[in-house]
């Protein structure tokens, strides 16, 4: 078996780069798929969707995170739920947690335990 594929749902949020201010972008803590790497995982980045449902989707992944601090209560019961009935574990990790300038062993364990739940 080849290593994980662990999904990163992520945020939805302007940021600004090169010459680009405030552009509409996708975002995840690079710190989190720095930790899903520590895990021995491969990350794909997911970009926000409210209508998120296939289950073909989710079930190429081994985990699931999910790290969009403006996703809604309903939507974030949804997508879970739809994780679970498709088999894959998920979690709500908080970005903001994830410091930069700290190492992502905290992250890198967690994710791990993820990976071996059944």
């Amino acid at each position: 078996m080849g290593r994980p594929i662990v999904g990163i749902y992520a945020a939805a949020a302007p940021a600004s780069w090169g010459p680009w201010r405030d552009r509409p972008s996708v975002l995840a803590p690079a710190a989190l798929a720095t930790a899903v790497r520590q895990a021995g995982a491969i990350v794909v980045l997911i970009a926000p969707d409210p209508a998120l449902d296939s289950r073909d989707l989710l079930r190429t992944l081994d985990a699931l995170i999910v790290s969009d601090p403006g996703i809604d209560a309903v939507q974030l019961a949804a997508l879970l739920d739809r994780a679970r009935q498709a088999g894959v574990p998920a979690r709500v990790l908080d970005g903001a947690r994830v410091d930069p300038a700290s190492p992502a062993e905290d992250f890198a364990r967690e994710i791990a335990g993820l990976l071996s739940e059944p």
